[in-house]
């Protein structure tokens, strides 16, 4: 993602109250900050991650390295599982998830997990109150913990499957003047779609798609489409189609079709920069839109999509000592998922764990999902009340089909400070300080959906340790849900979803 060439900061809206004391330099606003500033600051390098995906959800998490062995942290893995807690007493670390109690020994090899002994192939890891075991001793240590639950371990891909949640394509050559290759999926996919010199790629980071060693690479012998690949690494499926004509993918509105075709040219004589009508042209009947243009995003449910900032090995701010703001904005996070969730609106956790995520990735998880809000969970030790901020792009006032990766947010820059002046009004109707900002920083100028970051500080008059309060962040969720729900039909799919 390309840096930023300056950062604007200008008020949108806000109330004499929320004026007086408020512009304290926040997280957020350092963060933007020392991005723009950074000389040749680019985006960081892939991060070592595995994804487990289990019946109620799929995450992925942080691998490291210790003396040349991979490892990743136990409590993170079960987290989203069920209901796990863990202590450390000298060297002995203490596990309990549901009913069963493990204890792993620092520097040990083996576990006692129930009434029996796991070995784990390499030395225990605990530090800061937090286990790391040896990524390949990960399947028999969830055995022992989950022993009803059927489960399959990719090792070189780092991809964990619980509950037998595969999913499975079938790929179908359409031979002709302009071929085209259908994928048939055995449960709804989202994939992220990217065109490039000599072929199409999908990328699947959160659906668990898999194939037989025969789909590995398959030469189809056709002019326009020559052949498929399969490939899955670093906790992702990647499928390929070579071809060397231009190609555009067509989604079902179920999800669980994606035909791929050379891509359709104007009629000459069209003129240029008119509006293309798209669709597959050997099955007129299947309908669709581009998926790899974010411009036309497939008509789908109301969806908001929300990021709890930073997360793994990016603490974030310090809010406190003991506090950091990758804690504060997963649990306020989930607390306005469910917020939502009780006014009837889908929502999708970007991260529900301590995953690290670089600012590229969470971009691509959220376009893939084509939501009609995305909102950003920041945190500050400073100030009071609610920040909320809009990209300060210019909007786009032309329609287009394509939009470009670092400026996707222009096509909704309008309706994004909509909202984010909605949700300030609401909140300053609950007697929270709210201030609508616009400004320039990742990830917001790569969504391509209405998109707002909110940063949560400490309530007034009181002591910074009470932006943990569980009655101060309900009632601001209360608040955001209510903003939201409000502005629901001025949003995209906002008329599906009634």
């Amino acid at each position: 993602m390309r840096t930023p060439a300056g950062l604007r900061l200008r008020p949108a809206s806000a109330s004499g109250a929320a004026r007086r004391g408020f512009f304290a330099l926040s997280g957020i606003l350092m963060l933007a900050l020392l991005w723009a500033l950074s000389p040749g600051a680019q985006t960081p390098p892939e991060v070592k991650q595995i994804t487990i995906y289990a019946a109620q959800t799929s995450y992925s998490l942080p691998v490291i390295t210790h003396d040349g062995k991979e490892y990743v942290g136990l409590l993170e893995v079960l987290e989203p599982l069920g209901a796990v807690s863990a202590s450390l007493d000298g060297k002995k670390w203490k596990l309990r998830f549901n009913n069963l109690e493990a204890q792993f020994t620092a520097d040990k090899t083996k576990a006692k997990i129930a009434r029996g002994e796991v070995e784990i192939g390499g030395p225990f890891l605990a530090e800061n109150g937090r286990g790391q075991i040896p990524l390949a001793a990960l399947p028999r240590v969830l055995a022992s913990i989950l022993p009803n639950r059927p489960l399959q371990f990719h090792a070189a891909a780092r991809r964990l499957f619980l509950d037998k949640t595969e999913i499975h394509f079938a790929a179908e050559l359409k031979p002709g003047a302009n071929s085209q290759i259908q994928l048939t999926f055995s449960a709804p996919v989202n994939p992220s779609i990217a065109t490039e010199p000599g072929g199409l790629r999908m990328l699947f980071r959160r659906e668990p798609v898999v194939a037989d060693k025969s789909q590995d690479k398959q030469n189809l012998a056709d002019k326009t489409i020559s052949s498929l690949g399969y490939n899955e690494s670093n906790g992702s499926a990647e499928l390929t189609i070579h071809s060397p004509l231009p190609l555009t993918a067509f989604v079902s509105s179920d999800h669980k079709t994606i035909t791929v075709t050379p891509e359709v040219l104007p009629p000459l004589g069209q003129a240029k920069g008119q509006p293309q009508t798209f669709g597959p042209p050997n099955n007129p009947k299947a309908g669709g839109k581009p998926a790899n243009t974010a411009a036309m995003p497939v008509a789908r449910e109301f969806l908001v999509v929300i990021d709890a900032a930073h997360g793994g090995t990016d603490r974030g701010g310090a809010i406190t000592d003991e506090l950091a703001e990758k804690d504060v904005a997963m649990a306020f996070a989930r607390r306005l998922h469910n917020e939502l969730r009780n006014r009837g609106i889908a929502v999708r956790l970007v991260r529900d764990g301590d995953a690290t995520l670089a600012l590229e990735q969470r971009a691509e998880i959220v376009n893939a999902a084509v939501p009609s809000l995305y909102l950003a969970i920041h945190a500050a030790g400073s100030g009071t009340g609610v920040h909320i901020f809009s990209s300060s792009l210019t909007p786009l006032t032309k329609p287009t089909t394509f939009l470009p990766w670092d400026t996707a947010q222009a096509a909704f820059v309008q309706t994004s400070q909509q909202v984010a002046n909605a949700v300030a009004t609401e909140l300053l109707k609950h007697d929270v300080p709210a201030l609508s900002l616009t400004m320039s920083v990742a990830p917001l100028n790569a969504i391509a959906a209405p998109a707002l970051a909110i940063e949560v500080t400490s309530p007034a008059g009181k002591a910074v340790e009470d932006i943990s309060s569980g009655a101060y962040q309900q009632s601001l969720c209360t608040a955001i849900a209510t903003a939201i729900a409000g502005m629901r039909n001025q949003l995209p799919h906002g008329e599906v979803a009634r």
